[in-house]
């Protein structure tokens, strides 16, 4: 009886590490689709993370919006951190030029992470592009959700209606990238 039960558990392990296996090996053999872009979406970036194309994707490809600029950068160093909360990115709007976007990257954030997080961050143009979301200036604690006044110095983070939203949707907004992504 145990010896057939050690055959069984090694038997389970087999499969398991070739299920592993096989899902890493099919994850590095996948092939980026080749993308097109209008002359309107307009990327730049000033980081040495490789963010344009997933950007230029994201917009066009997922969010479907056709007339935009997104300028990317690095955050201030003052601003990386909020207490114990490390910020990875955050997104503010050029309020005299319309569809004009900056998004601010943590020089420390995790490359591996970068499409994660910059579909969160889409998720908030979207909400401006739309009129749900204004926000005045990185540094100003006011902000307006669909008509109701948020200050960010009373609603913690988590109870941010915006944030909430974007953090319900970044799963499937990173999925629909990542469909498109690849071939």
């Amino acid at each position: 009886m145990r010896k057939t039960l050690k055959w069984i558990l090694i038997a389970l392990g087999v499969i398991f590490i070739g299920v592993i296996a096989y899902t890493i090996i099919k994850q590095s053999l996948r092939e980026e689709a080749e993308l097109t872009f209008p002359e309107t979406v307009i990327v730049q970036n000033t980081t040495d993370f490789d963010s344009e194309k997933i950007i230029k994707t994201l917009v066009y490809n997922v969010l479907r919006i056709d007339t935009i600029k997104i300028i990317t950068t690095y955050m201030p160093k003052n601003m990386e951190k909020v207490g114990d909360i490390k910020i990875e990115a955050y997104v503010t709007k050029n309020p005299f030029i319309p569809h004009y976007y900056f998004i601010f990257l943590n020089r420390a954030s995790n490359k591996s992470q970068l499409k994660k997080i910059l579909s969160h961050e889409m998720i908030h143009i979207r909400q401006m592009e739309e009129g749900d979301l204004i926000q005045f200036a990185p540094d100003d604690p006011i902000a307006i959700w669909k008509g109701d006044t948020i200050n960010y110095l009373e609603v913690p983070y988590a109870q941010r209606p915006h944030e909430m939203e974007a953090h319900k949707l970044d799963d499937k907004i990173f999925k629909e990238l990542d469909k498109v992504w690849y071939k």
